[in-house]
Formats: structure tokens, C-alpha cells, sequence
């Protein structure tokens, strides 16, 4: 699929596609790991057919998703665990030119 990031505009193509190719080898790695494990890895997405079209639309999806996955309305101590509990891959990336931004 896609990958999908944040970055200044500084960020150079070259350097997307090297840091896609990182994010890929990761994934597949993760994937892997969990195929060989037999670990269910499907992610339920509660939300997906909310329309976003309003400040009060985010507030209703994000208020439906804690409801959904329990969180209650305090702050997420550890958002990548929370999101890897909840079958959302996360990939960390060390040593990333400082013009890369998310």
C-alpha cells in the first residue's frame, strides 16, 4: 500500500524514496514476524464512515474511537502502544535527516 508522511519541503525526493524503502523493509519485517507467529494483525477501523466535513465531525470520531477502544477522555500516556494494541503498525526511524518532519 501507500506510505504516507508529513514533511518540510526541503525533504528531497531522493531522500523520500530511501526513507519509503526503509518503511518498507520495516513493515515486511513486522509482517513477517507475525505471519510466523500466527498473530492476527487485522485492523478494525470504527470509524472509517464518519464524514469529516466540520471541526464538530473530528470531535464526534474521536470521541466514537475512545468509546470503541475504551481510552476513556484522559490523556494517552504511550500513543505507540496504544496504537501497535490496536493493530496499527508503527515504524520508528532513527538517524532521519533533521529535514524530515512526522
Amino acid at each position: 500500500g501507500e506510505i504516507n508522511f508529513r514533511k518540510k519541503s526541503s525533504f528531497s525526493l531522493k531522500k523520500q524514496s530511501s526513507l519509503k524503502e526503509q518503511i518498507k523493509i520495516n513493515l515486511e519485517n513486522y509482517i513477517w514476524l507475525e505471519d510466523t507467529l500466527s498473530i492476527d494483525y487485522s485492523f478494525k477501523n470504527t470509524i472509517k464512515n464518519i464524514k469529516i466535513n466540520k471541526i464538530e465531525d473530528v470531535e464526534k470520531a474521536v470521541l466514537k474511537l475512545r468509546t470503541d477502544w475504551e481510552i476513556g477522555i484522559d490523556p494517552i500516556h504511550n500513543i505507540i502502544q496504544l496504537l501497535e494494541d490496536k493493530e496499527i503498525k508503527v515504524i520508528e526511524l532513527y538517524d532521519v535527516d533533521d529535514k524530515f518532519d512526522g
